[in-house]
Order: C-alpha cells, then structure tokens, then sequence
C-alpha cells in the first residue's frame, strides 16, 4: 500500500429465628459445592482495532504461550484483521469474497458480489480492500470503487448499498449520535484521496453528507457521539462533528509528521504516531498538544495500543516501543526484527505480528515471551472470544488459543 508516509453481590444469610430447637443427638454436615467456572469471554472486535475508539485493548488474559486451535484456508491473501462478536467472525480475502466463520473454525457463509460495467460488458467482481466493520448483526464493508455494503451477519445477504463513488482504503467506523433529542446510528468511511469524512444513515444506507477535503488519508476514523478524529498526509490532526462534518479543529504537526495510521480517541485525548515517529497527545476539545515523543527511530504508521498506564505502537525500524501514557516518557523497546502491525494490549500481555511471525509480550517491560511462524506476512491481529486471529498472504486464517503450562 502506497501511504504518505479497543458482580453482583451476594445477600448474606439471615441468622436462625431463636426459637429454632438445637440438634442435640446427630451432627449434620452439608456438602460445599463450587460454584459453576464462569463462561469463557466473549470478547467482541467490531472493528479491525477492537472498538470504535480503536484503542485496541482486549479484556482478556493469556498465558505465556499460545498454541494453534485451528486454521481456515480462504484461497486467496486476507489484507485486513478479522472482525468478530457473538461467536461468529468475519473477513474479507483479495479475490472478493467475504466470510463469515464460528469460533471453532467452520464455515457459516461465504459471498462474492460483482457490479456493472455498462451495456454489452461483462460485470466486475467487487473487491474490499479496507478493513471490514462489525455493527450489531450488520455486516459494513467499503469497495475499492466506492460502494458500502451492508450485509447480513446470519447469511451474507445485502442489506443496502452506498455508493461513494470514491475509494475505500480506511476501516468505516459508526457512532450513536444524538440529534433534536433523537438517538441515531451512523457510518462514517473517509474518501482516500481527498481526506474528506463521509457520513452514511445506518439503517437505510442513505449519503448524509461530506465534510471538507484535508488531504489524502490511508487511515480510519476514531468516533465517539461528538466527534470524528483521523490524520493525514496534510500533517495534521483533524477533528470534525460527527454530526454534520464541520471542521472542529485541526492540529499541525512538523512537516514530516504524516499521518496514515489510525489514530485513537480516548475521552478528550487523541494518540497518533506519524511518519517522522513523532508520537503525539493532543487535547480533542483545544487542539492543544499535551505531550510529544521522539524517541522513535522509524516511521510508525501502526495504530497505537493504550490501556489505562501504557501506550503500544510499532515503527519500520522494526521496535515496537512503550510509552507512559501519562507523561510520554519511554517505558521500553524492543527489537521484532520486522515492522510490526497493530500491537493489541491484553490485560498484562502485548499482542503483536511483524513480518510473519505472531509474538507475545509481557506489557510491563516487553519481554518476548512466545513467538510463532504463521507465513511469510501477516497483518496485524485481532480477538474473537479467547482466540487470537492472525489472517496472511498466503489465504489462511489461524487461531491461536492459551496454552496452559503442563
């Protein structure tokens, strides 16, 4: 790709009435049962980098090995993270199809769809090169020529289509937005070309409007129900109303701070690597920069990872770096020999891919603690449930679960 550059409690017991005659002449004793293990997470992906914040942060806890569940051959490259939720996960391959398989590997459905050319030529087959969107029991996936389909999660059917008439790079995003008192559902895809945020009706996939043109951006928005966020090859920050597009604010970084990854959305914070590896924290409400960090040797294109202390991202120099979240200070490196892709942050674990191989961190200090050939490229991870999801070149899809010590 050609770039510039996410109990309740119990009652306690009331004591015996005191006229409760005592049991003199037996001893009574109760079998103590555990109480039932809890179900395994369903830790839902609606987006290629978790939630719509794309904070990519799972609430899950791995071991310090994973092992292969399973893998699914889809015949042709998977360019783009799978999305999943409800047991069910879905993904796109480079000759057009889009799939939708269960957690155990098995294939529900699989779709091809084509478009017309004009009278007397043959259609074309639709291929989707950006990354798919996961909307309750819609499925959302933007064209390379324009069109936004939304498609059924139980069987694939469409739904509606948009057309864009641009093409869709970029991972569409949604928010719930409220307007005159009203809740309202909305997709929003950016045009690549032009940086320009598009804003589509979710429930009857009608064009709402278009914002103003930035420049070129190969990223994907953040959302929340106020505001829309991404960066571009304009070297800015830019954050507009996710109710009618209007250019809220934009930030200016140095002239060699492109932007082509996704940026994140936290609160009144925004998070963004750039080409000259600059990472920034901007305020969303000010545009004013909060804090800066250089410490980053490469050109980070890869959307950060951030919990709660630490921020997670990856450079072309092949180091994945730790920042605090709070002050901006380097927290770690390490060396993955290989541009890394979007890291996830799994409670204490780093989950990470670079060149072909799948790693696990330990969050605290980056420590390699597991590693994994797939292929000879994959893209960045995703979760379903308790799986990690690595799609790759070669067409296969492959789960990897925690392996327990023996």
């Amino acid at each position: 790709m050609t770039s510039c550059g996410n109990g309740q409690q119990t009652p306690s017991a009331q004591s015996a009435p005191s006229d409760t005659p005592p049991v003199a002449s037996e001893q009574i004793t109760a079998k103590i049962e555990s109480p039932p293990a809890p179900p395994p997470p369903d830790v839902a992906w609606p987006t290629y980098h978790g939630d719509t914040s794309l904070d990519g942060v799972a609430d899950i806890a791995f071991p310090n090995a994973l092992e292969q569940a399973w893998q699914f051959d889809a015949g042709a490259s998977i360019p783009n993270p799978p999305v999943s939720a409800d047991g069910r996960i879905y993904f796109a391959n480079l000759k057009g199809s889009v799939f939708a398989l269960d957690t155990n590997g098995s294939k529900a459905w699989s779709k091809s769809f084509t478009e017309p050319m004009g009278e007397g030529k043959p259609p074309r087959t639709v291929y989707f090169d950006a990354p798919l969107l996961l909307i309750d029991s819609t499925l959302i996936a933007g064209s390379s020529s324009g069109t936004i389909y939304a498609l059924d999660t139980e069987s694939g059917d469409v739904k509606w289509k948009c057309e864009t008439s641009v093409p869709i790079l970029g991972s569409p995003n949604f928010a719930d937005v409220v307007i005159d008192g009203k809740a309202q559902r909305r997709v929003y895809v950016i045009d690549e070309a032009e940086g320009a945020l598009q804003c589509i009706d979710f429930e009857s996939g009608t064009l709402l409007w278009k914002g103003p043109p930035v420049q070129r951006c190969d990223g994907s928005p953040a959302l929340n129900g106020a505001m829309a966020v991404y960066g571009s090859c304009a070297a800015a920050i830019h954050v507009f109303s996710a109710i009618d597009g209007k250019l809220l604010r934009e930030t200016p970084l140095d002239d060699d701070s492109q932007v082509a990854g996704g940026v994140v959305l936290l609160g009144d914070s925004i998070y963004s690597g750039s080409r000259s590896g600059m990472f920034v924290h901007m305020n969303a409400q000010t545009g004013e920069m909060v804090w800066t960090n250089k410490d980053c040797q490469g050109e980070s294109y890869s959307t950060p990872a951030i919990d709660a202390t630490t921020i997670v991202y990856g450079a072309n120099d092949g180091v994945l770096y730790a920042l605090d979240r709070a002050a901006g200070a380097l927290k770690w490196k390490q060396d993955l020999d290989d541009t890394p892709n979007s890291p996830i942050i799994a409670r204490d674990k780093v989950v990470v891919t670079a060149g072909g191989e799948l790693y696990l961190l330990r969050l605290e200090d980056g420590a390699k603690l597991w590693s994994f050939s797939v292929s000879d490229f994959v893209v960045s991870p995703s979760i379903a449930g308790e799986l990690v999801l690595v799609g790759s070149d070669d067409g296969s899809l492959t789960a990897f679960a925690g392996k327990e010590a023996a």
